[in-house]
This record gives structure tokens, sequence and C-alpha cells, in this order.
């Protein structure tokens, strides 16, 4: 089991709020599509400048390319250049 967190965003405004809601919705359905536990799915308060959103996720080792595949897919669909990805083990000390 993999730990991963997947972080989008808007910092470029290329979307509109509309669009950006409709972006974030598409993201968390992934999210819950191929996470196996969601620790933590958020984005800061509406008001701030920037607009991003944050997932942290438990995702089995084989389901890794088809959850990449999924995000890169909705980032294409919704013009986005790139999502940030982190991946690693998590280790309780």
């Amino acid at each position: 089991m993999k730990t991963i967190s997947v972080l989008i965003g808007n910092s470029d405004d290329k979307l509109s709020q509309v669009q950006w809601g409709l972006f974030v919705t598409a993201f968390r359905e992934i999210i819950q599509k191929h996470a196996t536990t969601i620790h933590f799915f958020g984005a800061p308060p509406n008001w701030e400048p920037r607009q991003n959103a944050c997932a942290v996720i438990s995702c089995p080792g084989e389901g890794i390319s088809a959850l990449k595949a999924d995000i890169t897919a909705i980032r294409e669909e919704f013009g986005q250049d790139s999502a940030a990805w982190a991946e690693g083990t998590t280790e309780f000390i």
C-alpha cells in the first residue's frame, strides 16, 4: 500500500469559478474511485487568492498507474499543465 499526495491548482486563473468547481468534483470522484483510504481531501478557504486542492490517500500498488492515468486525463480535459504527485510508503514510528 502506498501513501500518495496529489495536488491540483488554478493559480494561473485559466479556469473560471464554475470550471474550477467541476475540475475539483472530477478530481474528488477519481480519488474516491481509487483510494482504499482518504486521509485528507481539502482546499484553502474560498476567499484566498490562489485556488488549489489536495488529496492524501492510500492506494494499492497495482492501482497507481490507473490513478495517474485518470488524473492526467482530467487535468488535460480541463486544460491544466500539471498536477503535483508525491508517493511513498508510510511508516509508523
